[in-house]
């Protein structure tokens, strides 16, 4: 009788647990689905410049770059370096001295916070992304 009992109770509950776990699992698709909308809604920056041409010599200059992600954490000060066309050069140094930084600031995912990136002796900021060659 006791061993008939549990088998019937375990039997009764078994639908509602699985209706519990189904109910769980559809919060979390919402919860993923309202990220993934948050997300699709966001503007996009504008990143558009006066000029369209595209880059013909492919002479990059940084001129006197300063950039922080966060005000007052200053990432990469006074930084210069002129890089002629066709020329392949090495960014070497030890992990968070920014080699990544000056690559993202390069193509325009981040804006300096002042001095200049040049191609061809315009400012990278002054062209369109679509124009630059990266």
């Amino acid at each position: 009788m006791i061993s008939a009992f549990v088998v019937y109770s375990k039997q009764f509950s078994r639908p509602i647990n699985e209706l519990a776990q189904l109910y769980g699992q559809i919060q979390t698709a919402l919860a993923g689905a309202e990220r993934i909308f948050a997300v699709l809604d966001e503007e996009s920056e504008n990143k558009d410049g006066d000029r369209n041409d595209p880059v013909r010599e492919g002479v990059i200059e940084f001129k006197n770059v300063n950039f922080s992600y966060v005000p007052g954490k200053q990432v990469i000060s006074d930084f210069s370096l002129k890089v002629e066309a066709g020329k392949k050069i090495a960014l070497v140094g030890s992990t968070g001295s920014g080699k990544t930084t000056i690559v993202n600031l390069l193509m325009r995912f981040y804006d300096v916070d002042s001095g200049s990136i040049l191609i061809d002796g315009t400012d990278i900021r002054d062209v369109s992304t679509d124009a630059l060659p990266i």
